[in-house]
């Protein structure tokens, strides 16, 4: 209703040019408050990150995923750097998907979250695309294989090849 009391042009300059608008991110993982914040398109990341109540225990920051687990994980560098809309995050190689936030500290293991990611998408694949619904399945296995220390460089390079024609 306050849209259209408004107008469109008035929500659009909550945003920033070509991301126009504001977005509802649901913030969780290594943060203080997690949660979900409606905010304008193109608000720093540092910014939506205070209002998370920053990283939790004081830690840095290793890694973020912008918009999903099925986006590209950036750097804390990386997002450090970012506005969270379309444009920036697309530019970082990422995207804003569904706007899940999720913050992972220095104390994470990447592998862990990894494996967390696959074995969710080898459970819930929609099962209409045969590449995701089986190259989820192996990498899960695989990623696996890898935490019990029986894991080798062909695994990984199979993985990264696997990973790029899921996505594809």
């Amino acid at each position: 209703p306050v849209i259209m009391e408004k107008g469109a042009k008035w929500f659009a300059d909550l945003g920033v040019p070509n991301n126009g608008g504001t977005k509802i991110f649901c913030i969780s993982g290594d943060v203080e408050k997690p949660g979900n914040f409606e905010v304008g398109l193109g608000i720093k990341f540092e910014e939506l990150l205070k209002m998370a109540g920053g990283v939790r225990n004081g830690n840095k920051i290793k890694a973020v995923v912008p918009g999903g687990s099925s986006c590209k994980i950036l750097t804390g560098d990386e997002m450090m750097a970012c506005t969270m809309d379309y444009d920036c995050l697309g530019k970082a190689g990422s995207m804003l998907g569904s706007g899940a936030v999720i913050v992972i500290d220095e104390t994470r293991s990447m592998v862990d979250v990894l494996s967390r990611f696959m074995d969710f998408y080898d459970e819930e694949s929609c099962g209409q695309c045969t590449p995701c619904r089986e190259g989820s399945g192996w990498i899960a296995r695989t990623v696996r294989k890898i935490m019990q220390g029986n894991g080798t460089m062909e695994d990984i390079d199979n993985c990264v090849d696997l990973a790029h024609k899921v996505e594809g």
